[in-house]
């Protein structure tokens, strides 16, 4: 048995780098990719984006957006493209072909975090970390498995701030390549989700031209005026086009409603949110590294004090650019009325880089033991504990609600025990680097073997309803009309049709006297219903009827 370790160690060493490869393509596939076909597409957001998309590839308009038959002026249409150069790749319209752009989208911001990381640092080992730590967050993974505009946004900004960071660490030749790739990617954020593409990375860059001094730097010629004619060029000619063909109604939906009004006041869509709003969302966001992550701000905070910009330090004026950025993106999403959760995606590369940095100062040096430790303590032992708590609720609960959470229980449970029990190992055995990589597993299991199955629990407390729904109408060429449900976008995506949505209470009766409308209901709306109807089928929480 000792002689098969030894020959298993020394084949490791040997072919060392070939496993940590493997490694890493395997953790990168179960973080992002298993199981990404397995569940259908979410209401509402995920199913109104891909119908969309799926109406401009039969259509063959590449301009102007339609929802439900009509005009969708809300966003610019560079998602939409790219739903539809993936639906042509995999020659189907389908989940997966549906979400991979949104895959492809983070793992191209990991991709460049690496670079610009090393770029700095010239340390790969860091560069891993932080890239890592970033596609292993909570929320840039769901965000990334889901079908989305926000993932796309938060990459062509990332990735335009990253570029314009970089210019400070290459050499004056190399200076206008990245300054070129600022004003692509900001370009191609403008024409991913309109402002906020254009102002998050001049105000980050803005701030750290203040930081640095080096603000008339930005304004030579070679950069400034070729970037700005790529900025152009990229932006211009769908904005113009749309003007000259839907002007005023273009103008004052695009630009004054879903940009200006809704920046200074969420009750345009009912988004309104305290200016704390976010905090807790970058709590959970940063799962499972939540716990580090607060203790880091604890520590940080304890031995703040301002650094000078000095060339001569790159990676320590990369951290502070990277806070800067943070603070940047932060501010900007606070201070705007309207808040989602999904909007302050583009923050997560900048504090990956910062944590990142925490952890391997902690695996490499030892150092922030203390409060990586007691941190992970106290995450491990309370996810234990919940977890155990959980079982012992299994037994009391309703049998309804026992079914739905027993699909989830024995994936989440596994991962829940089996890599947190590592991680406390790891802290006992003074295993620094294994504490890190059971966080990794932890979350890459729960992402491959969970998540799905947490979405497709969601869906049995009514979307299901709605898809079979759906699927009737089309199967039997109905016309869908619903009554008091709101916009419920997998009725359009699963049928192939439009739907109305929220009819008035007198019209069903004249609706239902046509024998090819139905009509979909709330069950708990059916004792207000007067009339003669046929219920077709009965759901979770919705009811089909017909006359």
């Amino acid at each position: 048995m000792d002689k098969l370790i030894t020959n298993l160690k020394n084949i490791f060493e040997k072919h060392k780098k070939i496993f940590i490869i493997f490694g890493i393509l395997l953790t990168v596939y179960l973080l992002y990719f298993h199981n990404l076909w397995n569940y259908e597409l979410l209401d509402v957001d995920e199913t109104r984006y891909v119908d969309m998309s799926k109406t401009m590839f039969y259509s063959h308009d590449y301009l102007t957006l339609y929802l439900n038959g009509n005009y969708f002026f809300e966003k610019p249409p560079l998602y939409f493209w790219l739903e539809n150069v993936s639906f042509l790749v995999f020659n189907s319209i389908n989940e997966f072909s549906a979400r991979i752009p949104g895959v492809l989208e983070g793992l191209l911001t990991g991709l460049i975090l690496y670079i610009a990381v090393f770029k700095f640092t010239k340390d790969k080992f860091l560069a891993l970390i932080s890239s890592l730590i970033l596609l292993s967050f909570a929320e840039f993974i769901i965000l990334s498995k889901i079908a989305i505009l926000d993932i796309l946004l938060a990459s062509t900004v990332s990735i335009s701030i990253l570029f314009g960071l970089i210019t400070f660490a290459v050499s004056d030749k190399n200076k206008k390549f990245f300054w070129w790739g600022f004003y692509l990617f900001c370009a191609l954020a403008v024409l991913a989700k309109g402002l906020p593409g254009l102002i998050i990375p001049f105000f980050a860059m803005f701030l750290i031209g203040i930081y640095t001094k080096k603000l008339k730097e930005y304004f030579k010629l070679q950069y400034f005026l070729v970037g700005i004619l790529i900025f152009l060029i990229v932006v211009l000619p769908w904005h113009v086009i749309m003007f000259k063909i839907h002007d005023p109604l273009f103008f004052n939906e695009y630009i004054m409603k879903h940009h200006i009004a809704r920046f200074l006041g969420g009750e345009v869509i009912g988004r309104d949110a305290p200016f704390w709003f976010y905090i807790p969302v970058l709590i959970w966001g940063s799962l499972p590294y939540a716990a580090s992550f607060i203790a880091m701000l604890v520590d940080k905070a304890k031995h703040f004090r301002f650094k000078k910009y000095d060339e001569s330090d790159l990676k320590g004026q990369f951290l502070i650019f990277c806070a800067i950025c943070a603070f940047a993106i932060f501010l900007f999403f606070e201070s705007s009325k309207t808040k989602l959760v999904t909007y302050i995606l583009p923050i997560y590369p900048f504090l990956a880089v910062i944590l990142g940095e925490y952890w391997y100062s902690y695996i490499k040096e030892g150092k922030n033991k203390k409060y990586i430790e007691i941190s992970s303590k106290i995450f491990n032992w309370a996810g234990l504990i919940s977890g155990v708590i959980y079982i012992i609720v299994l037994i009391f609960i309703p049998q309804p609600l026992k079914n739905d959470l027993l699909f989830v229980t024995f994936p989440s449970l596994l991962c829940l025990f089996v890599f947190l029990t590592t991680g406390l190992v790891a802290i006992k055995k003074e295993k620094r680097l294994l504490l890190f990589i059971s966080y990794l597993l932890f979350i890459a299991c729960i992402s491959a073997f969970g998540f799905h199955k947490f979405l497709k629990m969601d869906y049995r407390l009514g979307q299901y309803d709605l898809i079979k729904y759906a699927k009737y109408a089309k199967a039997k060429n109905f016309n869908i009309f619903t009554y008091e449900t709101g916009a419920k976008y997998s009725l359009l995506y699963y049928s192939g049709k439009k739907a109305r949505f929220d009819i008035k209470k007198e019209e069903i009766k004249s609706l239902l006297k046509n024998r090819f409308n139905v009509i979909i209901i709330r069950k708990k709306d059916l004792k207000n219903l007067d009339g003669k109807f046929r219920i077709i089928d009965v759901g979770r929480k919705y009811i089909l009827i017909k006359n």
